[in-house]
């Protein structure tokens, strides 16, 4: 966690049960993060044997036995079955960020990796977490080669010259502005085709959203594994 000069910033990771992600990612977003969360269908296998685990989440449901000597939230069943392994370890990341004293998508970053893949409901509910908790933490799903999150409002996209971004909105009647894109919207985007594909011309491209919400999907060149 950051202090001082810079921004205080709390990072969590969460690895999800989906494709695993690339060695390499794994291990960068391990060492940026101050909590790594698992859920229970990714704890297991040879996958996790050297990887930092802080604490497991779920009802284990999907593996035999805990990690061994490692925390587990939320095990067992109870009353609140309503949501996803995938979304209580984002509510446990905020949760713990709060106890920090930090709050909000300028101070809570969460990072999923291996979202995606398998199921594709799983992984259509995971995009939607990203929209879901916009307002209390920057959630993005992170492949090798592209990552997504939404946005509401207005917001620099942070993202560097010549990178291919899609903008899709998940509501009709949604209006979006952009700045430093090649192919500028400042107009009504309903949900469709109509946003994909553009480019970043400019190190402070940005993109101003009104009446609803807007997954903004990047594709960035990756690292080979």
């Amino acid at each position: 966690m950051t202090d001082g000069a810079a921004q205080a910033v709390f990072r969590g990771l969460i690895v999800c049960g989906g494709d695993p992600p690339p060695p390499w990612l794994l291990a960068e977003e391990e060492a940026r993060a101050d909590l790594v969360v698992y859920t229970d269908g990714a704890a297991c296998g040879e996958a996790i044997q050297g990887r930092r685990i802080d604490v497991v989440i779920g009802d284990m449901d999907s593996i035999a036995t805990p990690v061994p000597g490692v925390r587990i939230v939320d095990c067992g069943p109870h009353s609140v079955q309503e949501n996803s392994d995938s979304e209580k370890a984002v509510l446990h990341v905020i949760s713990a960020a709060a106890e920090s004293g930090l709050e909000g998508p300028n101070h809570v970053i969460v990072r999923m990796l291996g979202a995606d893949g398998g199921r594709i409901d799983h992984t259509l509910a995971n995009v939607l977490l990203s929209a879901r908790y916009a307002a209390s933490a920057d959630v993005r799903l992170v492949g090798g080669s592209w990552e997504l999150w939404a946005v509401e409002g207005r917001r620099e996209l942070g993202l560097g010259v010549g990178t291919a971004v899609s903008l899709l909105p998940l509501a009709v009647g949604v209006h979006i502005t952009t700045y430093g894109l090649r192919w500028p919207l400042d107009e009504v985007v309903e949900p469709g085709s109509r946003g994909l594909s553009n480019e970043v011309v400019v190190s402070n491209a940005s993109i101003d959203v009104a009446g609803g919400s807007v997954i903004v999907v990047a594709l960035t060149t990756g690292q080979a594994s």
